[in-house]
């Protein structure tokens, strides 16, 4: 017969070896960070825990009360949290919009738009933790931690991801400022092409030129200015497409602009009255010209008269000067710049 004691021995250590049960649970998540953007449409609540085995969220119900406890929200989770460990983690409860708007992430659970009431409330999950929690902040950058302190917002899921919502892109400007429209160009035309770009949000990276849809350069910085070389007869459509930081674009208004092939510069013999002196002569219509003047031939100094550009719908030009205080021999020109 075996000995009692060393039987009674044997039992309670067997006993003490058998392993302790580990029992999943939920009620150690506390509420972490609380956001809305200004119409509702983008909220989150973030929930945070130091602890193991908290996994069991499933059928339970996250409740949201106005201040004024008139209304209630409830949403409920619909499953566990993954069979991982739960220990110094986050999960994540977001509304339909948030993945999608700049900066969301994959939410763990997604509740309806509008859950949060924006001017404060109580926010509970169940048993597990509540929390009042003022009005939110409408600058939609901000969020508000569990002791309703304000700061940037970032939002974090049970697989580790952490995003950080950004206010909506406001597209930049921009706007050509030379030429002007329906500028008028000897070919083959050279000239500097000026846009005016900003963006109120942001930097703008790129200033694109093109004519027509035919992209002509791009420039990275300001100023944003580019070189035209060449450009023969016709008529162009100029427009600049700037882009900013976070990838919004504009383009401006065109500018039309037309090149021609210019004709000779002809004059006529001049006129003289007892007052004046007129100078007729031919020339390109639309285009700028110079008008000088010298006193002797050949002209050791050209001196500038004046600048006239013929009308669209005529090559003749009439240029009148007063006879007083000329020199008796006078030379005229016209040349374009």
């Amino acid at each position: 017969m075996s000995n009692p004691l060393h039987y009674f021995s044997w039992l309670l250590l067997a006993v003490g070896l058998l392993p302790s049960p580990v029992q999943a649970n939920f009620h150690l998540w506390d509420i972490n960070e609380i956001y809305s953007n200004t119409d509702g449409s983008v909220q989150f609540v973030e929930f945070f825990t130091t602890s193991a085995s908290q996994n069991v969220l499933g059928t339970h119900v996250l409740t949201c009360r106005n201040a004024a406890v008139t209304l209630t929200n409830t949403f409920t989770l619909p499953t566990n949290l993954p069979p991982t460990s739960t220990a110094n983690r986050f999960f994540l409860v977001a509304t339909p919009g948030f993945a999608s708007a700049p900066g969301g992430i994959t939410p763990d659970y997604v509740m309806p738009s509008n859950f949060l009431f924006r001017t404060g409330g109580r926010l509970s999950l169940v048993s597990a933790d509540t929390n009042d929690y003022p009005s939110l902040p409408a600058n939609v950058s901000l969020s508000v931690d569990r002791t309703g302190v304000t700061a940037t917002n970032s939002p974090r899921n049970f697989a580790g991801q952490q995003g950080l919502l950004l206010p909506p892109n406001i597209a930049p400007t921009v706007t050509i400022a030379n030429p002007t429209n329906n500028a008028r160009f000897a070919a083959l035309a050279t000239f500097l092409l000026q846009a005016t770009a900003m963006d109120s949000d942001g930097t703008v990276t790129n200033v694109q030129f093109f004519t027509g849809t035919t992209s002509i350069g791009s420039v990275p910085a300001p100023p944003f200015q580019f070189n035209v070389i060449g450009l023969t007869a016709g008529s162009y459509s100029l427009t600049a497409r700037a882009a900013d930081n976070r990838g919004a674009m504009a383009t401006s208004a065109p500018v039309n602009i037309t090149v021609v092939t210019p004709v000779d510069i002809v004059f006529n013999a001049p006129v003289l009255s007892a007052t004046d002196v007129t100078l007729t002569f031919s020339a390109t219509p639309g285009l700028l010209h110079m008008l000088e003047k010298a006193t002797n031939l050949p002209p050791t100094s050209w001196m500038p008269d004046g600048s006239f550009t013929p009308a669209p719908n005529t090559n003749r030009v009439t240029v009148t000067r007063p006879r007083a205080g000329l020199p008796p021999i006078l030379y005229w020109r016209a040349v374009r710049p």
